[in-house]
């Protein structure tokens, strides 16, 4: 790679992805997460359920939980790592800004929210740099270099990667038509 970051850390973003993404798919398998119904109530129930069942695999795998604020340490940005009493962690997601951002750009504000998990949970294990506070009157991590940012979503998108080739395998084993475009993560 010529520009951002190097091959050696796109590689151990991966390597880690594909890890983490191995041990969502023994603990919940690809429908569980990729499952979407074509319309009606029922999408809104499928994607309560795939969001519910990420949150818990974040909070068991890295003891992170998710929670909504709105406010985050700099405009125009949906998710940030934050502190929680007795050295816990968290992420906090801003529906506002992601509310804004489906506005502009049709992009459901649950496929922002799941997508953004897991780009801050590429942060909480990749990216060395993203520091706890410092001190106990404040809240949010330290804010991620651009190389950062690009090793979170390269892990985020590979684990979505991982997980919708197990889906389009199990869609062609069990079904002869891989539907995975109609995926949304």
């Amino acid at each position: 790679m010529s520009r951002g970051i190097s091959e050696e850390d796109f590689l151990k973003a991966a390597r880690s992805a594909l890890r983490d993404a191995s041990k969502f798919l023994a603990a919940y398998g690809p429908e569980e997460l990729l499952a979407q119904k074509k319309r009606g109530a029922f999408r809104k129930v499928e994607d309560i359920k795939r969001y519910n069942r990420l949150v818990t695999f974040v909070k068991d795998e890295w003891r992170l939980s998710v929670q909504k604020k709105e406010k985050l340490p700099r405009a125009g940005y949906a998710s940030w790592l934050f502190a929680l009493g007795g050295g816990g962690h968290a992420i906090a997601l801003d529906d506002s800004q992601m509310r804004r951002w489906e506005d502009d750009t049709g992009m459901p504000v649950m496929v922002q929210r799941i997508r953004s998990i897991m780009h801050e949970a590429g942060h909480h294990h990749l990216s060395f740099g993203v520091q706890p506070p410092s001190n106990e009157s404040e809240l949010f991590f330290s804010e991620a270099t651009p190389e950062e940012e690009e090793k979170a979503w390269c892990y985020a998108m590979t684990f979505f990667g991982v997980t919708l080739g197990r889906y389009a395998l199990e869609a062609r084993e069990n079904r002869s038509v891989d539907d995975t475009p109609k995926i949304l993560v």
